[in-house]
């Protein structure tokens, strides 16, 4: 079984920020393909478990914050026995154009805090990450915690939209094709 895990802040203060942007393409892919995600009495995580073109995944939202996605990502792959390159992080990437996507099989964080934590609880970089974009016009003129957590601009919503269809087929991909060929069709 695969994991993807949408990272993101919890909390409807949070639902539509820059930073949530793994958790709501993590929420709309479970939509599209009938993934019913709830909450998990075993740890601090919404998950579902369904089939995507006959390919069983689990999809994950964590319920800490942004800072603390690590310990939601060990506790899946614990309660899973799964192998942390079976897990497909989604998350926002301020180094990234609004509307560019990388994915990549392993990695540094790149100053995420999402992804530092997972590395640091889990020990290991070794993990598959789709990264979208998020650093618009406005990055630079307010602190980046204020950035990071603003809504997007009118302008960048068209691409912001457009970026999260593209995400989902990237995790599609990832999950049906492998990460060769996901990584090929996806990275711009």
């Amino acid at each position: 079984m695969k994991i993807v895990i949408g990272l993101g802040n919890p909390g409807t203060r949070y639902m539509s920020t820059r930073h949530n942007l793994g958790s709501n393409v993590v929420s709309e892919f479970a939509r599209l393909y009938g993934v019913s995600i709830k909450r998990s009495l075993w740890s601090p995580v919404d998950s579902g478990k369904g089939v995507v073109d006959g390919r069983k995944v689990l999809l994950v939202i964590p319920r800490t914050y942004m800072n603390l996605s690590g310990k939601a990502a060990r506790a899946v792959l614990n309660r899973h026995k799964a192998d942390i390159s079976d897990m497909l992080v989604v998350c926002d990437d301020i180094n990234l154009p609004i509307g560019r996507l990388r994915l990549k099989g392993k990695g540094s964080e790149g100053g995420h805090n999402g992804l530092r934590s997972i590395v640091d609880e889990t020990g290991s970089s070794q993990f598959p990450r789709l990264r979208m974009g998020i650093a618009g016009e406005g990055l630079g003129k307010r602190p980046l915690d204020e950035y990071v957590l603003s809504g997007f601009d009118k302008g960048e919503i068209q691409p912001v939209e457009e970026m999260k269809e593209r995400a989902i087929r990237a995790i599609k991909s990832w999950l049906c094709d492998g990460m060769e060929l996901a990584m090929s069709g996806f990275n711009s």
